[in-house]
């Protein structure tokens, strides 16, 4: 992460490090297994690096790797993190249109997610029974952006009165990312880089 003064601060352990970054540092960010050269880096913090310091102790390499927290290609989009909270009766009726035979809805709960840790499957309790949804009918039915959401609840003694559904990013989590691909380039990943990382296994060739 930054300092306030502009310095590297890392963490080993308990301790920071402050160190400074030469003007014409050597600096290369790793994307896809392999480390990409780049004029400019925003840190969101928690990434591991590798560096070298010059006879002064300034930083004249520094090799940034990727980290588990949101990247900066994804933070380039308005709709990085959502929010959307739904009263009980606007919930039933909206999960209506998709399932028959609710009766008085009294409880909504991600029964099962994906690889990619987006809901695939929603557990419907009613009044008539358990019911489920499943698939890209769950964002369609609630009218949400993605179907990478947790649900928060609201309780009026032991009824949910309420739905917070909050989530990241906007689309069918399939394919390419239009703000991560324009962010990752953004930050100086090549664009044969960018489309291996969206369609793994791929090789690019010329076609003509």
């Amino acid at each position: 992460k930054a300092s306030v003064d502009g310095k590297l601060v890392l963490k080993s352990g308990k301790a920071d490090r402050q160190l400074v970054i030469r003007p014409d540092v050597f600096l290369f960010r790793q994307f896809g297994g392999e480390a990409y050269p780049v004029k400019e880096a925003a840190l969101v913090g928690g990434e591991a690096v590798k560096y070298q310091l010059d006879a002064a102790g300034t930083v004249i390499y520094l090799e940034i790797e990727p980290t588990d927290l949101p990247t900066v290609a994804e933070n380039m989009s308005p709709f990085t993190n959502w929010s959307s909270t739904l009263g009980a009766g606007a919930v039933q009726s909206r999960l209506s249109r998709y399932v028959r035979g609710i009766g008085t809805l009294y409880d909504v709960n991600i029964k099962q997610k994906g690889y990619s840790r987006r809901a695939v499957e929603l557990e419907i309790i009613g009044s008539n029974g358990v019911k489920s949804l499943k698939g890209g009918k769950i964002r369609s039915a609630l009218r949400l952006k993605e179907q990478l959401f947790v649900i928060n609840k609201r309780y009026s003694g032991n009824t949910v009165s309420s739905y917070t559904f909050t989530g990241r990013g906007w689309g069918h989590g399939v394919g390419m990312c239009q703000y991560g691909a324009y962010g990752l380039a953004k930050m100086g990943v090549k664009a044969e880089a960018i489309i291996k990382h969206y369609y793994t296994g791929v090789d690019v060739t010329k076609a003509y």
